[in-house]
């Protein structure tokens, strides 16, 4: 068993708009990331085929191989920090991670509150 942090940022922006820029961030580090709804039911190798609009929450797996490691044998030490769960709820998103203070781990996050500070995201429509 591998541990599990929550981080919390707040994220005042519509749920799609917060996590489609999340994963644009991961994919940037991780460019072979597969995208997984939060209900583990559909998988997304590719980034537009990712229905953001139907979303809250996803996770995002460092490749389809830790994807499938992660299936057949859970959360366990060969597995720590390829898999970076998102939800968005009430304005604010949480970022779960195993170690936070690993230092992908910090990259991937500061990536994440930096892309979620731009200003295009926060233009009136």
């Amino acid at each position: 068993m591998i541990g599990r942090a929550d981080l919390i940022i707040p994220a005042p922006l519509p749920a799609p708009l917060v996590l489609d820029a999340s994963v644009r961030a991961l994919l940037r580090e991780w460019p072979n990331a597969v995208v997984v709804d939060g209900d583990d039911k559909r998988h997304f190798q590719r980034y537009r085929d990712v229905p953001f609009h139907d979303l809250t929450e996803v996770m995002v797996f460092k490749n389809a191989s830790f994807l499938e490691q992660w299936r057949r044998n859970g959360a366990n030490p060969q597995n720590v920090n390829s898999m970076i769960n998102l939800i968005w709820t009430d304005s604010e998103l949480t970022i779960v991670v195993d170690d936070p203070a690993d230092p992908m781990i910090v990259s991937l996050v500061e990536a994440i509150k930096s892309d979620l500070r731009q200003p295009i995201l926060n233009i009136a429509a």
